[in-house]
């Protein structure tokens, strides 16, 4: 995978533990952000899921932080992450 991207000049890396995350609420902000035409967080917000400091990316707390630094209200990003919506 990492081989795959890089071919598309993209930086992929994988977690050495290999836990991957669930990126399903970033899926669900992204369409929040659509609707409100707000600024979309970028693919490098998780470019490291796995390490310490960033935390991993299918963290709700994280998708909030970036969501919320993107330019998307506080409240409607709690309200998406805690529905089924």
């Amino acid at each position: 995978m990492e081989q795959t991207a890089a071919a598309e000049g993209l930086e992929h890396r994988l977690s050495e533990d290999g836990v991957t995350g669930n990126t399903f609420d970033a899926h669900r902000l992204l369409q929040l952000a659509g609707r409100a035409a707000a600024r979309t967080p970028r693919s490098s917000g998780c470019s490291a899921p796995t390490s310490p400091k960033a935390g991993r990316c299918s963290s709700p707390r994280r998708w909030r932080r970036l969501a919320v630094e993107a330019g998307l209200g506080e409240d409607e990003v709690r309200e998406v992450l805690a529905g089924d919506a």
